[in-house]
This record gives C-alpha cells, sequence and structure tokens, in this order.
C-alpha cells in the first residue's frame, strides 16, 4: 500500500536586528514585518495534521501561533536549530566580511573542511538535520506536515531530495517566509522516494500538489 506524505517547509520571517549571521546561539524575535510575511505566507490555511518547529523565537513563535489557530501543539525539535556557527555567531555580516572575509568564504565554499570557529561541523549538522527529518517522517507518514525552520536547516532537506551534493547554503536560494513542498512515497517492499514540488513560493490553498540570505 502506498502512502504519501506531504511536507511544507516555510522559513521564518525577518526577524529585528539588522542583517546578521543568525544561527543556533542568536534567538532574535520575529520583527513585525516577519510576522506579516508570513500571515501572508499561510494565507489563513491550517490544513496541517503536524507542526514542527525550531525552539528559537523566530521560528517558535509563529508555529505555536499557527498551531493554536489548527488546534494542534506543535512538535518542538532542538535538531531543527540553525547551524551552530561558533564565534561568528550573531556578529553583523559587515563586520565578518572585514575582519574575517576568507574564512568565511571557506566556510561556504566548503563547509567539510573549514567549520566556524568554536562552532559545528558540517557533518554533525547533516546528521541532526537528517534525524530529524526521519523521526518526523516515521511519526506522521500519511499526513501533512509543516516545518517552521532556518534557512541552513531547509536548504539541507531540500538539497537530500535533489540529491545535490556540496554547500547547499550557498547552491539555494530562500528568502524570508517562502515556501517549498517535499512529497515522499512509501511503497513497500520498494525503497522509500522523496520528490520536490516546488521551491521558494509562497502557498495558495490549493492542493497538495498545486499549492504552492544566507542563513538564519
Amino acid at each position: 500500500m502506498v502512502t504519501e506524505t506531504v511536507i511544507d517547509l516555510l522559513r521564518h520571517g525577518e526577524p529585528e536586528g539588522g542583517a546578521r549571521l543568525r544561527g543556533a546561539r542568536t534567538d532574535d524575535p520575529l520583527s513585525a514585518t516577519g510576522w506579516s510575511e508570513l500571515h501572508a505566507a499561510v494565507a489563513g490555511r491550517s490544513d496541517w495534521d503536524r507542526i514542527a518547529t525550531s525552539p528559537l523565537a523566530r521560528c517558535r513563535a509563529f508555529a505555536d501561533a499557527i498551531a493554536a489557530e489548527a488546534g494542534l501543539t506543535p512538535t518542538v525539535d532542538p535538531r531543527l536549530s540553525e547551524y551552530d556557527f561558533g564565534d561568528w555567531d550573531g556578529h553583523p555580516f559587515d563586520a565578518l566580511w572585514a575582519e574575517q572575509g576568507d574564512a568565511l568564504a571557506a566556510f561556504f565554499g566548503d563547509p567539510d573542511r573549514s567549520a566556524p570557529p568554536n562552532g559545528e561541523t558540517a557533518a554533525a549538522f547533516r546528521a541532526r538535520v537528517r534525524a530529524a527529518w526521519e523521526d518526523l517522517i516515521a511519526d506522521a507518514a500519511g499526513g501533512r506536515i509543516l516545518i517552521v525552520g532556518h534557512g541552513g536547516v531547509l536548504r539541507q532537506l531540500v538539497a537530500d531530495t535533489l540529491g545535490v551534493p556540496g554547500n547547499p547554503h550557498a547552491a539555494l536560494e530562500w528568502p524570508h517566509a517562502a515556501m517549498s513542498r517535499i512529497r515522499v512515497h512509501d511503497d513497500p517492499p520498494y525503497p522509500r522516494s522523496r520528490s520536490l514540488v516546488f521551491h521558494g513560493r509562497a502557498p495558495t490553498s490549493g492542493s497538495p500538489s498545486e499549492t504552492p540570505s544566507r542563513n538564519g
């Protein structure tokens, strides 16, 4: 019997605090613009069976609000937190590029070989994000899931779906409050498959097949 699971990936809206490298250690709340962007993105939808979120405020606050509207309790998973950028976390982009431009370029070019100082390795980041994904799919198989997440986390999920090697942080654009959709098929005894339905556009109230920076 074929089981289809539909997962919407929604990046958080604009946070307060201006342009800076927001990772797992930086917990800025959403700005008023960020709240408006997210409400416009979901357009009043409440048809998800499960809502999962990072514990960081720029994701969780909106996940809590939309879950309450849908009569759900959100799944808060620390493994969905943004990349831990270590000593760079929370610093303004302009200052970082001026002071450590070569190190930043090396990280974004090849994170497997150039981790942030006192930060997370790319292997550790991928492992936790993939583990969170597998658990969520197992728990909510056959349902409709919304993940409210960060640019780095969501890029990794799309890159895994497409089989894209290398660094998804540099390869995929993902504006604030943009949404993508992945469809997962389970058809035992065949291997599980997943496909990207759309990437980086606002959803509508249509059917699952028709509804439509760096990190943070």
